[in-house]
């Protein structure tokens, strides 16, 4: 996540769709002096995080005098199978579908891919769940949709710019013309190189389920 006040700028992150290289790109343009909210770690200025969704954010700058609405926003977005196929090669989610940055993860009971995504879940810290819509669940990976970063409880979106990772030059054009610099974007955490596998039309029907608007976007 970024707020960059000196430029009205905010950039939210999505997990495992560029967020790293994202934050990276804008790192020259930083102005902690100007009050610019710069966050890497979920330690590092809670309640601030990484992957901080837009209502959330929105209100919490709200507290400060600061209108997110009347600055520029954007989010970078993944095919949705690419992005979970990255996740599950990333946090290597166990049997019962604990990640590995969690205390109570099992290395030696990794759960297939089409079975996690399936019957695998993800949590969603409170402040972000009650201002989700409520669809949301915690109980599948719909916490990791478009929908549960960008959308408020009335389905009303907080970001005013949706990019597609695979087309990453219209995104760097957009943030050049903000900036007012030409900038580039930097290659880093990247996922596996293998694709992922061929998954059942129910698990894909399923997939549209829990992403429709990226389903939508990407013709799923």
């Amino acid at each position: 996540m970024r707020v960059l006040l000196s430029h009205q700028l905010v950039a939210i992150s999505k997990p495992r769709c560029g967020s790293t290289s994202t934050r990276r790109m804008l790192l020259r343009w930083q102005d902690p002096s100007a009050g610019d909210i710069v966050v890497d770690t979920s330690e590092q200025n809670p309640p601030f995080h990484p992957h901080i969704t837009a209502p959330y954010l929105s209100d919490l700058l709200q507290e400060r005098g600061v209108n997110m609405e009347s600055m520029e926003s954007f989010i970078c977005i993944r095919h949705p199978i690419n992005m979970l196929w990255s996740y599950w090669n990333f946090f290597m989610p166990d049997e019962k579908s604990a990640y590995n940055f969690s205390p109570n993860w099992d290395q030696s009971s990794r759960l297939p891919f089409e079975k996690w995504v399936n019957e695998g879940y993800v949590g969603m810290q409170k402040n972000w769940k009650i201002r989700a819509p409520d669809w949301i669940s915690e109980k599948n990976l719909s916490p990791l949709s478009l929908e549960a970063h960008i959308e408020d409880r009335l389905g009303q979106r907080k970001v005013k710019k949706v990019f597609k990772l695979e087309e990453l030059d219209v995104m760097v054009e957009w943030v050049s013309k903000i900036v007012g610099t030409r900038t580039n974007y930097p290659h880093l955490n990247a996922g596996s190189a293998l694709k992922p596998p061929k998954l059942s039309s129910d698990t894909r029907a399923y997939i549209r389920s829990m992403f429709p608007s990226e389903s939508e976007i990407y013709s799923i």
